[in-house]
């Protein structure tokens, strides 16, 4: 048996908060979130420009999207764009997930090719070598007063 689709989190508070969906029957509420339960499990896609195709994803009546056309259309207006944005910015956060993973597993990696090395005594290979410059470490400020009694008797 195939596994299940996982389906990130929907944030859905433009959504609900929207005047026009909140005085939409219950008909128009469907259309609605059949329309963008569409948009966001196809990892928002465009959706489809064609009335027959929309009222197909919607599944509904043909009298119900022609009743509710215009204010469905205006609140995917309005949600649609933030639903992009949600998506994009999740999309930022696995990658940058990502690459944070990959960084550790290289520094480990790293770190297991010093410890190996350096109990046999053999030369590091040029990519397990540390290439930063050494560098002292800041000395502390001088004292203007260093080497002199803080009470000084004139």
């Amino acid at each position: 048996m195939p596994s299940r689709r996982r389906v990130p989190p929907l944030p859905v508070a433009e959504l609900i908060s929207h005047p026009n969906y909140i005085a939409m029957p219950c008909a128009g509420v469907g259309i609605v979130f059949r329309l963008i339960i569409h948009y966001w499990v196809t990892e928002c896609a465009a959706l489809p420009s064609a009335e027959r195709e929309l009222v197909a994803i919607a599944r509904a009546h043909r009298a119900t999207w022609r009743r509710h056309r215009l204010s469905v259309m205006v609140i995917l207006a309005d949600v649609l764009p933030i639903l992009y944005r949600a998506h994009v910015h999740r999309l930022a956060r696995r990658q940058n997930l990502l690459l944070a993973s990959q960084a550790g597993v290289a520094s480990r990696e790293r770190s297991r090719v010093l410890r190996s090395h350096t109990a046999r005594a053999e030369p590091l290979p040029l990519y397990a070598m540390d290439i930063a410059p050494k560098r002292r470490p800041p000395s502390p400020p001088r004292n203007a007063n260093q080497g002199r009694k803080w009470y000084v008797d004139r």
